[in-house]
């Protein structure tokens, strides 16, 4: 046994002392700790039926460690307990086990009075990501709680259901159409809809909400990028000059998992843009089209005052034209910026058997002061004896 082995066995049996302590705050810290170690079950089932609420949650929580044919049947009966903070940690943890025989008794908590006994229900049912609890997930959205509609749309996201897009649509329609919109509701509807549909009625409806759900078209840009749909690509483009930065991000990204090639000419122009990020996505995504005509932008770039955009510039660079541009990577060995001569030399090994490059290298290995860059080095010249250069 290791020494981390007995210190773990110390903790567990000081636990499991302390779980028939006088004090429930003892109790419910042991308890609590068990769960963490994933030891104890047994002792933890029996907290179940502790005299105090305290120790009954943690004892709920805890089990959400263990196989669902463990606990399950003890977590069912917290259920029915009288306290309500122990009800929800019990229907939580049945979904974290995935209880899948419990799904209709935690629909039925769907109509509790109390708001965190539903929250912790809808929690519970995307968990077990259960088809029979689309339709009570979809009634959820008319929850007067806020939260509660939130929850109920994470968990028709997670189930993605073809039945359930055409609600999820009229809830998405009537919450743009408030006077103070609930975003996070909005963003998390879009994404759930993209994933319950099919791909030209998804497409469509994202499509539309690009061109005119002001507060949602960045969301809307983010999920038609796994849809690859190309009747998006005209709007995509327009996208890509809003004054947005994350809109624009998000349409150049999503142009990339459809096919860069025919919207070539408009994402040149990122590289030029105000946002570093969206100027690093340009200058990988044109790198990965084998977009030469950039490479004088790209040559201009090297030499940015941004510290990040300039390791991407050398990258693209080294994709497009490693050959012809081999004089520039060699005189940024020297650079002042460590991710610039890191990437330099990434791109300058797959050159190394030629006696020019190695000596740079070789150079570059002696006057290096950060370990990092120093250590790059000597794993990669030594992994190319000199003999074979040529």
């Amino acid at each position: 046994m290791t020494q981390m082995d007995e210190t773990m066995e110390q903790e567990i049996q000081e636990a499991l002392e302390r779980v028939t302590s006088e004090n429930p705050r003892e109790r419910s810290a042991a308890v609590e700790q068990l769960g963490r170690l994933r030891a104890g079950v047994e002792a933890l089932q029996g907290a179940t039926s502790d005299r105090n609420g305290y120790v009954r949650a943690a004892a709920a929580e805890a089990l959400a460690h263990f196989p669902a044919e463990e606990v399950a049947l003890y977590l069912g009966d917290l259920l029915f307990d009288n306290n309500p903070f122990v009800r929800s940690a019990a229907i939580r943890s049945l979904g974290r086990v995935g209880a899948i025989d419990y799904v209709e008794s935690i629909m039925d908590l769907l109509a509790d009075s109390n708001p965190h006994i539903r929250a912790a229900a809808l929690r519970s049912l995307s968990d077990l990501r259960a088809p029979e609890a689309a339709e009570a997930l979809v009634q959820a959205l008319r929850d007067p709680h806020r939260k509660i509609r939130l929850d109920a749309a994470r968990g028709l996201r997670q189930l993605g259901e073809p039945e359930t897009r055409s609600p999820m649509e009229e809830a998405l329609l009537e919450e743009l159409n408030q006077p103070r919109r609930d975003l996070p509701l909005l963003n998390t509807l879009i994404q759930a809809i993209a994933a319950s549909g099919e791909e030209e009625e998804v497409g469509q409806l994202l499509v539309r909400l690009l061109q005119e759900a002001i507060r949602c078209r960045t969301v809307a840009a983010r999920a038609l990028r796994p849809l690859r749909y190309e009747a998006a690509r005209a709007s995509l483009e327009r996208a890509l000059t809003d004054r947005n930065p994350n809109l624009r991000l998000a349409s150049l990204q999503a142009l990339e998992e459809m096919d860069p090639h025919p919207s070539i000419a408009t994402i040149r122009r990122l590289l030029e843009d105000d946002d570093s990020r969206v100027q690093r996505a340009a200058c990988r995504v044109l790198s990965d089209a084998g977009d030469t005509e950039v490479l004088p932008m790209l040559r201009e770039m090297v030499f940015s005052p941004n510290p990040f955009l300039r390791p991407r510039a050398v990258e693209a660079i080294a994709e497009l034209d490693s050959e012809g541009s081999r004089a520039l990577l060699l005189d940024l060995l020297k650079d002042n910026n460590v991710a610039v001569r890191l990437a330099a030399i990434e791109a300058l090994a797959p050159a190394l058997g030629r006696s020019e490059v190695r000596a740079a290298l070789e150079q570059a290995r002696t006057d290096e002061v950060v370990e990092q860059v120093r250590q790059r080095l000597v794993t990669l010249l030594s992994g190319y004896p000199a003999e074979e250069m040529a």
